[in-house]
C-alpha cells in the first residue's frame, strides 16, 4: 500500500517517482542548464571584447595615418571620414577613446590640403553632434579657433565648390560647439562675424544655410546673451549688421501669398555654374533664408535693452514678425517645408512665451500701448518685443482668422487621424506629430500671455473640438501632453470669475469629449487627461446628461465617492 501511495503521488505531480536516481537526474539537468548559460555569457563577452578590440585597432590605425607624413591626401581623408563611426562603436562598447590626443593629431593635419581639411571638419561635425565628450575635447584642443581661422581664409574663395563644401562643414562644427558650450564665444571677433555674415548673405547655395544656422545659435540671448554679435563697447548691434538684417527682411520682396515650398526660382534668375543657382526671394530657398533671418532678428531684438536702439529695431522686429506669421499661417502654410515651419513656430513661441506675471509687470498688461510701457519705465527688451508682437499680429486674429493657428492645428489633427487609419505616408507621421506639438505650444503661449485671446476661449474651444471631439490623436506622449496642457489652460481660464460662460451645447460637447480624451490617452499622460476631465467637470454645470456620465466615470477613474472634490 505504501508503494502504491507513493506511485500515485508521483503520477499526480506529473513527474518521475521520487527516489535517489530522480534526484541525481534533476541535479544534473540543472547543472547542464547553468553551464549552457555560462557558456553563452562567455561567448557574448568574447564577442564584445573582439568587437572592442577591432574598433580600438581601427582608431590606432587612424592615429597612425595622421602621424604619417607621407600619407597622401585621399588616404588621410578616407581615414578621417571613418572617425564618427569608430567613436560610435567604441562608445557602444564602453571603451574610452583618447579624444584629446586625437583632436590634436587632427589639428596638425588641417594644413595638408583642402581635401584633408574638408574631411577633418566633416568628421568633427559628425562626431561632435553625437558626443559631448568629443566636443569638449575639440574645444580643449582649440579646434574652434582653427575653424574660424580657416573659414576666414576660405571665405575669399567663392568660385571653388570644394571650398564651399569645406566651409559648410566648418560652420556645422562651429554650430555644434556653440550649442554645447559658451567657451567658443570669445573667438568670434568682428573679422570672424563679418566673414560669417558675408556667407549668410550670399546668394550661392553653399554654404549660406550653414552660416545662417550658426548665426541663429549665436543670436540666442537665452544661452549666451548674444554677446558675440553685439558691439562690446555699446552693447548694440553694429550698424552694418542692422543694415544686413533690414535688407534681408525687406517685406517688399515677400508676397502675401507665399509660393509652394518646392517652387523653382524664376527663369531669369542669375545662375552661376559652380556655386548653384541664385536664390530668388520667393523661391523655397528664399523662404528658408528669410525665416532664418527673421528668427535671428527676433533673438537679437529680445536681448538688446538699449532704449536708444528701439527706433532702429522696431521696423526690423515688425518685418520679422510679418515673415514668420506668413510662414505659420495662411493657405500656403502647409506647403512650406516642415523644418522651416518648425523654426518659424518656435521663433514666435519665444516671443509670446513671456510669463503672464512678466507681461503684467513689464508691459502693464497685454492691451497697454508702447507709450504706457515707456511711462511705466519698463525697459525689458523681451517685454517690448512681446508688446510689439501683440500690437502687430493681434493674437485673436492670429488664432482665429481663416488659415490662422487654430485652423493649422485642426488640419494637423486631421492629418494625424488619416495617419492612424493608414492613409498617410511614413514620412508624414513624424512631420505632423512634430508640427502638432509645436503649434499646440505656440497657441498655449499666446493664450496665456494675451488678455484678448483669453476672452475668446469659447471660439477657441469650438475650433479645437473640430479635431479633438473624437479623442486624442495617436501621437507620442509628449505631443498628447502639449494638447492636454493647452486644453487645461483653456479650462482654467474658462473657470475665472470674469470669463464669459460657455453655452450649454458647448459644455455638453466638452464633457463628452473629455471622456474620450481619457480613454485615448497614452499611459504616460493619462493622469493629466483625468485632471483635465476633473477641471471641466468642476466648471461645466450646464452639460446635462454628459455631466452625470462623466461624473460616474470620474468615480471609477479615481475610485472616490466625491468626484468633484477628488
Amino acid at each position: 500500500m505504501g508503494k502504491n501511495r507513493q506511485r500515485q503521488r508521483g503520477s499526480r505531480a506529473g513527474c518521475e517517482p521520487a527516489g535517489p536516481d530522480g534526484d541525481v537526474d534533476a541535479g544534473l539537468g540543472k547543472r547542464n542548464r547553468n553551464a549552457k548559460k555560462a557558456e553563452r555569457r562567455r561567448k557574448k563577452q568574447k564577442e564584445g571584447s573582439e568587437e572592442a578590440n577591432k574598433w580600438s585597432a581601427a582608431l590606432r590605425d587612424l592615429l597612425g595615418v595622421l602621424a604619417w607624413d607621407d600619407a597622401d591626401e585621399e588616404e588621410t581623408a578616407g581615414a578621417l571620414l571613418q572617425l564618427p563611426h569608430i567613436l560610435r562603436r567604441l562608445r557602444s562598447s564602453k571603451i574610452d577613446a583618447p579624444l584629446l590626443p586625437l583632436m590634436r593629431a587632427i589639428s596638425k593635419r588641417l594644413d595638408s590640403g583642402l581635401q584633408v581639411s574638408s574631411a577633418a571638419w566633416e568628421a568633427l561635425r559628425e562626431s561632435t553632434v553625437q558626443d559631448a565628450e568629443a566636443c569638449d575635447a575639440a574645444l580643449d584642443a582649440n579646434m574652434h579657433e582653427a575653424a574660424l581661422k580657416q573659414l576666414c581664409t576660405l571665405q575669399a574663395d567663392t568660385a571653388s565648390k570644394a571650398a564651399a563644401v569645406c566651409m559648410a562643414r566648418i560652420l556645422g562644427f562651429l554650430r555644434n560647439a556653440c550649442e554645447a558650450s559658451s567657451r567658443p564665444m570669445h573667438a568670434f571677433g568682428p573679422t570672424q562675424l563679418e566673414a560669417i555674415c558675408a556667407l549668410a548673405a550670399s546668394r550661392e547655395r553653399l554654404p549660406w544655410k550653414a552660416a545662417l544656422e550658426l548665426l541663429l545659435v549665436l543670436s540666442d540671448g537665452e544661452a549666451f546673451g548674444a554677446s558675440a554679435m553685439l558691439d562690446p563697447r555699446t552693447g548694440v548691434l553694429p550698424p552694418e549688421m542692422l543694415s544686413l538684417i533690414a535688407r534681408e527682411l525687406d517685406v517688399a520682396n515677400e508676397s502675401d501669398a507665399a509660393p509652394p515650398a518646392d517652387a523653382a526660382p524664376p527663369a531669369d534668375a542669375d545662375a552661376p555654374a559652380e556655386g548653384g543657382a541664385m536664390i530668388a526671394p520667393t523661391s523655397a530657398a528664399g523662404r528658408v533664408r528669410r525665416v532664418h533671418w527673421a528668427a535671428i532678428a527676433l533673438n537679437l531684438c529680445g536681448v538688446i535693452e538699449a532704449n536708444d536702439a528701439a527706433h532702429v529695431l522696431a521696423p526690423i522686429a515688425d518685418a520679422a514678425l510679418h515673415v514668420l506669421s506668413l510662414t505659420v499661417c495662411g493657405a500656403h502654410a502647409a506647403d512650406v517645408a516642415v523644418d522651416v515651419r518648425v523654426l518659424a513656430v518656435e521663433a514666435l513661441h519665444n516671443v509670446f512665451a513671456i510669463s503672464a506675471a512678466d507681461a503684467d509687470n513689464e508691459t502693464a498688461g497685454a492691451a497697454a500701448s508702447s507709450t504706457d510701457v515707456a511711462r511705466a519705465g519698463a525697459h525689458s527688451a523681451a517685454a517690448l518685443l512681446f508688446q510689439r508682437a501683440v500690437e502687430q499680429l493681434k493674437p485673436e486674429q492670429l488664432l482665429l482668422s481663416e488659415g490662422g493657428l487654430l485652423s493649422q492645428l485642426v488640419d494637423l489633427l486631421k492629418a494625424e487621424a488619416e495617419r492612424s487609419s493608414g492613409a498617410a505616408s511614413e514620412a508624414a507621421i513624424s512631420d505632423s506629430s512634430v508640427l502638432l506639438g509645436r503649434y499646440s505650444s505656440l497657441v498655449g503661449a499666446i493664450i496665456s500671455s494675451s488678455a484678448g485671446a483669453a476672452r475668446c476661449h469659447d471660439a477657441i474651444w469650438e475650433r479645437l473640438l473640430l479635431g479633438l471631439a473624437l479623442g486624442l490623436p495617436n501621437v507620442p506622449a509628449e505631443v498628447q501632453d502639449e494638447l492636454i496642457s493647452l486644453m487645461s489652460l483653456l479650462a482654467v481660464q474658462g473657470a475665472a470669475d470674469d470669463a464669459p460662460p460657455l453655452a450649454p451645447p458647448r459644455q455638453h460637447a466638452l464633457l463628452q469629449a473629455a471622456q474620450r480624451w481619457v480613454e485615448s490617452a497614452v499611459p504616460e499622460v493619462r493622469a493629466a487627461a483625468v485632471s483635465l476631465a476633473g477641471q471641466l467637470l468642476g466648471s461645466c454645470d450646464g452639460g446635462g446628461d454628459a455631466l452625470d456620465a462623466l461624473e460616474v466615470e470620474m468615480r471609477e477613474w479615481l475610485r472616490a465617492e466625491d468626484a468633484r472634490t477628488a
